[in-house]
């Protein structure tokens, strides 16, 4: 927005009593028509610092250089009413709010519109638990769907499959890997891929690996779910095979997570996304419910196969 002055008459709060103001819970900003603060209450005050008085509102609340695009308060200006908004923004902590936000039109005796008054209510505590049901909700849904299309076969290979079909889908992953321990418990053998984007996947990408060796060797051996939130910032990565492949391929993150039956090390499963930062805490408890599941399927079919396999030598 022009940062231009227009012709208009002061705005003040002495239309108000600003003890009431001061002692409501809402936070209170009376702005100009040149949507810079002319007044902001005490919890206003508190959360985005004592001099935001002066300020332009979107420099306070959204740190921003110009104004927001859905702007209640030049809707609210430029249409003599009320507007309402539900905005995300950072406090001086840096800390992320959530807001819902209503801005109304303040008129001098004449009727001219002079500028706005915003009432916004924090509502992060009440998002944040609607986000954390809604994503388990998701959760439930995909660790069901999981469990339903792996009990549709007791064949390895067809669980392996099917494994790393549901896997790249529910995390939107752009490809990923299932890789079986050997007999010799030292390599990490290939046994499933999948990818959205090439018909076939890399000799390196899909190389067996060596248990210990490299990211997703170490995963396995430490036993842990390890993410890996920017490809590029990974010592060494960009000088082996595998990363190369890796990277010519799109993939800036990845989440690699050791299958175990009980504490029996099966394998790994690995994604990739060409998203940085794609995999994060939010998603370990879903994706190692997911490789539990493949774990227990995967130890269903082996004892099937050995059972297989006993009858007929007997």
């Amino acid at each position: 927005m022009e940062k231009t002055s227009k012709t208009k008459k002061n705005l003040s709060v002495e239309w108000a009593p600003v003890n009431l103001l001061e002692s409501i819970e809402d936070g209170i900003t009376v702005v100009d028509l040149d949507l810079r603060v002319v007044y902001a209450n005490a919890i206003n005050r508190r959360e985005f610092g004592d001099d935001i008085a002066g300020k332009y509102c979107y420099e306070v609340f959204v740190d921003r250089n110009s104004a927001c695009s859905n702007c209640p308060v030049l809707e609210s200006i430029a249409s003599g009413k009320t507007a309402l908004v539900q905005k995300a923004g950072r406090d001086k902590r840096g800390q992320r709010i959530i807001v819902d936000i209503k801005a109304s039109p303040l008129k001098d005796g004449a009727g001219q519109v002079i500028g706005a008054i915003e009432v916004s209510r924090n509502v992060t505590e009440r998002k944040l638990i609607e986000e954390e049901a809604d994503r388990r909700g998701r959760e439930i849904v995909a660790l069901a769907e999981t469990a339903m299309a792996l009990n549709k076969s007791i064949e390895l290979e067809e669980v392996l499959n099917i494994a790393m079909q549901q896997a790249v889908e529910v995390f939107n992953a752009i490809g990923g890997t299932i890789r079986l321990l050997d007999q010799s418990g030292e390599k990490l053998v290939t046994r499933a891929w999948r990818t959205k984007t090439e018909d076939v996947m890399p000799e390196q990408v899909a190389a067996d690996q060596v248990l210990g060796v490299g990211i997703v060797g170490k995963a396995a051996a430490d036993k842990r779910t390890v993410f890996v939130k920017d490809m590029e910032n990974i010592p060494g990565l960009s000088g082996s095979a595998h990363g190369k492949s890796l990277l010519s391929l799109g993939v800036r993150s990845m989440v690699i997570v050791p299958l175990m039956a009980k504490d029996k090390l099966l394998g790994t499963l690995a994604l990739g996304s060409k998203e940085k930062n794609r995999f994060t805490d939010e998603n370990k408890n879903l994706i190692e419910a997911i490789a539990s599941q493949v774990a227990i399927s995967i130890e269903n079919a082996n004892l099937l196969k050995k059972a297989r396999e006993d009858a007929g030598r007997g």
